[in-house]
């Protein structure tokens, strides 16, 4: 847990009986590997915890770069980021095989049209 996520967003993903949301881990886990692939590194030569994923006041997801990450993205013109996270929908009953979410992650480039990337995806 301490590897992969920050302090703040281990703080944010308190419940209050002070355990930690397993759908919240899952949902941030899910946001950082799909920035992570948005920028084209993976993980590995950014670190996990140079993607940050906090919630805003309204709850809505908010991204933080950090370290290689960030540098990663101000190369490539990455500046404007949407993310959408989602999970199994509540109230249900909990269980470790039932914990799973899904997140999409959109980024404008800020220049010049979408480039067709070996094997059909657009960059």
């Amino acid at each position: 847990i301490q590897r992969v996520y920050t302090q703040r967003e281990r703080q944010a993903c308190q419940c209050a009986n002070g355990e930690l949301s397993y759908e919240s881990l899952a949902g941030r886990f899910a946001a950082k590997e799909a920035v992570s692939k948005a920028l084209g590194v993976g993980i590995g030569p950014v670190a996990w915890q140079e993607i940050e994923i906090l919630s805003a006041a309204s709850g809505e997801p908010m991204l933080q770069l950090h370290g290689a990450a960030l540098t990663a993205a101000q190369q490539q013109g990455l500046l404007t980021w949407s993310i959408s996270i989602t999970g199994p929908p509540l109230p249900r009953v909990v269980s470790d095989a039932a914990v799973w979410s899904t997140a999409v992650v959109c980024v404008p480039l800020s220049a010049g049209p979408p480039q067709v990337q070996p094997g059909g995806g657009c960059r």
